[in-house]
C-alpha cells in the first residue's frame, strides 16, 4: 500500500521530468545554429517590410500579399530589443515553435493523460518541418500555435471547463497571421457536423454530452480580439484602408490558388512529404480513420478537423511545403492517442507500442538533423524551397567582415545587378551606396564607379566592358531557379578579405577619373 502511495505521489514528478526533457529537446532543435542557413527569399522581403514599419509608423497591409500584419510587429519587436541580425529575424518563429510544444504538453494533459500528452509533445517536437520552419521567419509557426491554442480552447468547452478565452485568442491569432484560417475554421466546422452525424451510428466512447457553448463568456474576449484585429490591421489605427484587407485578400488569394503561381502541385504532394520527412504524422493519419467509429468527443473532431484539413489542403493545386506545418499536429496526436490507449492493454503491449512509437519519432528526429544542419540548402531536398545558397557567403562575407573592421566599408559604392535579388537587399541593408538594378535597367557609369559588383550570368559581358581596374573574381548561385553569378571586388580593397579561390582580372573600360585607360 505504501509502495503504491509513493508511486503515485511521484507520478507528477516523473510527467514534469519527462516533459521537460521533451520541451528541452524541442528548444535545442530549434535554437542551436540558428544563422546557420542563410536567410531565405521571403526572409529577406519579409525583413524588408519590418525595416520599412519604422518609416511608416506601423505595418500598411497588403491584400495581395495574403498574410496578416501579426508576424511584422513580432519581429519589430525583437531586432528592437535584440539587434538587427538573422537570429533577431527569427526568433518569433522559434518561439512560437518552442510555444507549439509547451503548449501540448501542459494544456492537453487534461483532455489526453500523461502518456497520450508525452506522445504528443515528442512527436511535435522532432517533427522535421515543424523544427524547419520553426527557424525560418515566415508566418507559418504562429498559425500552427493559434490553431493548437484554439483546439485547445473547444476541448475545455467540451469538457465543461472555460475555454473561451482560448478560443478568442486562438481565431484572432489566425486572423492576424495568414489567411488560411478560413480553411481550418470551415474544417473545424465541418468536422463538429460530421461528429453529429456520426453519433447515431458510432457514439463516442466513452459515451460524453453534446459540447456546449455558455455564449456570455464570449463577449468580453470576442470584444478584446476583435479589436486586436482591428489595431494592427490599420497599422496601429493610423490607416483605417488596412481594414478592408480582411475581406478583400480573398479575391486576390482565389486568383492565386487557380492561377499557381509557379506552385502547382499534385494532390498527393502532402503524402509524399510525409513520406519522405514525417512518419509519424503519416501513420497518425493512418489512424485518423478509426475515429469516424469510436473516441472521446473533443480528440475525435480534433482528429478529424485535421484530417479534414489535410484534404482540403490536398485538393488546392497551388502548394509550398511550409504549408505542411499547419496540418501536422493532427496526424501527431491521432498516433500518440492510440499509442497511449494501446499500451493500457497489457505489458507486451505497451512494449510494442512504445517500440513502435520511439522507432517512428528516431527516423523523424535523423530526418529534422539531416534537413536543417546538413542538407539545409539542398534543392533535392523537398522542404528546402527557393532557398538561398550558402554560396551567398562568397559575395556577402568579404563585405561584412572588411564593415566590420572599418564602418567607412559601409560607404563603399557597390552595384548589384540581378533580378529578384532577394534577400541580399535586407542581408546589404547597412550599404548606404549600394544600388539594385533590376531586369530591364540598363548598367552605366555606377558600375565603372563601383568597388564591388555582383551580376546575374546573362548579364556578365555587359558589365565586364564598364568595369574598369584590377577585380578579384568569385563565382557563385543565390537559389535555385537563377543563372549562376559572378562577383568582383576591388583588389586593393577587398583582398584581404576575398577567400580563395577568387581569380585576379583587369578590365579597360573608360577611366572615370580620366588618363590612361588599363587594357585586359
Amino acid at each position: 500500500m505504501k509502495a503504491r502511495m509513493r508511486m503515485h505521489l511521484n507520478k507528477p514528478t516523473h510527467y514534469l521530468l519527462a516533459a521537460g526533457l521533451i520541451l528541452a529537446l524541442a528548444v535545442t532543435l530549434r535554437w542551436a545554429d540558428l544563422e546557420l542557413k542563410p536567410p531565405h527569399f521571403d526572409e529577406g522581403i519579409n525583413g524588408g517590410f519590418v525595416d520599412g514599419m519604422r518609416a511608416k509608423g506601423g505595418y500598411h497591409y497588403d491584400p495581395t500579399n495574403y498574410h496578416g500584419p501579426l508576424h511584422f510587429y513580432l519581429v519589430l519587436l525583437s531586432q528592437t530589443l535584440f539587434g538587427h541580425n538573422l537570429a533577431a529575424l527569427r526568433l518569433p518563429s522559434v518561439l512560437a515553435g518552442i510555444g507549439v510544444v509547451a503548449v501540448a504538453l501542459w494544456g492537453y494533459r487534461r483532455h489526453l493523460g500523461d502518456a497520450a500528452t508525452l506522445w504528443f509533445g515528442g512527436f511535435l517536437a522532432v517533427s522535421p518541418a515543424l523544427v524547419f520552419v520553426s527557424r525560418y521567419a515566415i508566418h507559418e509557426m504562429e498559425m500552427v500555435l493559434f490553431i493548437e491554442i484554439t483546439v485547445l480552447g473547444l476541448l475545455n468547452q467540451w469538457s465543461g471547463r472555460r475555454g473561451a478565452w482560448l478560443i478568442c485568442t486562438g481565431v484572432a491569432g489566425m486572423i492576424l497571421s495568414k489567411e488560411t484560417y478560413v480553411i481550418h475554421i470551415a474544417c473545424l466546422a465541418l468536422a463538429w457536423a460530421l461528429w453529429r452525424g456520426l453519433q447515431r451510428v458510432a457514439p463516442d466512447s466513452p459515451p460524453s454530452p453534446p459540447p456546449t457553448f455558455r455564449w456570455r463568456e464570449f463577449a468580453e474576449p470576442a470584444i478584446v480580439s476583435l479589436a486586436a484585429i482591428l489595431f494592427f490591421y490599420s497599422a496601429n489605427l493610423t490607416w483605417p484602408a488596412g481594414v478592408a484587407g480582411l475581406w478583400t485578400t480573398f479575391a486576390a488569394w482565389t486568383q492565386t490558388g487557380l492561377e499557381h503561381g509557379g506552385h502547382a502541385k499534385p494532390w498527393h504532394y502532402w503524402l509524399a512529404l510525409m513520406w519522405r520527412y514525417e512518419w509519424l504524422a503519416l501513420a497518425g493519419f493512418a489512424a485518423s480513420a478509426r475515429y469516424l467509429w469510436a473516441g472521446p468527443k473533443g480528440i475525435r473532431i480534433a482528429v478529424i478537423a485535421g484530417a479534414g484539413t489535410l484534404a482540403a489542403y490536398s485538393i488546392v493545386s497551388y502548394k509550398t511545403p511550409w504549408c505542411i506545418a499547419t496540418f501536422l499536429w493532427s496526424g501527431s496526436l491521432a498516433l500518440a492517442w492510440l499509442l497511449a490507449r494501446t499500451g493500457e492493454r497489457g505489458p507486451r503491449w505497451r512494449a510494442a507500442a512504445l517500440g513502435v512509437g520511439l522507432l517512428l519519432a528516431g527516423h523523424d528526429l535523423w530526418a529534422a538533423w539531416r534537413l536543417n544542419w546538413r542538407h539545409y540548402d539542398d534543392p533535392d531536398e523537398p522542404y528546402v524551397y527557393v532557398q538561398t545558397y550558402r554560396e551567398v557567403a562568397r559575395f556577402t562575407e568579404p563585405l561584412l567582415r572588411a564593415a566590420s573592421q572599418d564602418a567607412l566599408m559601409l560607404n563603399r559604392t557597390g552595384v548589384i545587378v540581378v533580378d529578384s535579388p532577394f534577400p541580399l537587399p535586407w542581408m546589404l541593408r547597412d550599404f548606404v551606396n549600394l544600388r539594385f538594378v533590376d531586369q530591364g535597367q540598363p548598367t552605366g557609369r555606377e558600375v565603372t564607379l563601383a568597388d564591388y559588383v555582383l551580376v546575374q550570368g546573362s548579364r556578365r559581358e555587359e558589365v565586364e566592358a564598364r568595369l574598369y581596374g584590377e577585380f578579384l573574381v568569385v563565382d557563385l548561385r543565390l537559389r535555385s531557379g537563377h543563372e549562376p553569378m559572378t562577383a568582383y571586388f576591388r583588389e586593393r580593397i577587398y583582398a584581404p578579405f576575398v577567400q580563395a579561390p577568387a581569380v585576379l582580372k583587369a578590365f579597360g573600360g573608360r577611366n572615370p577619373l580620366g588618363g590612361r585607360e588599363v587594357t585586359r
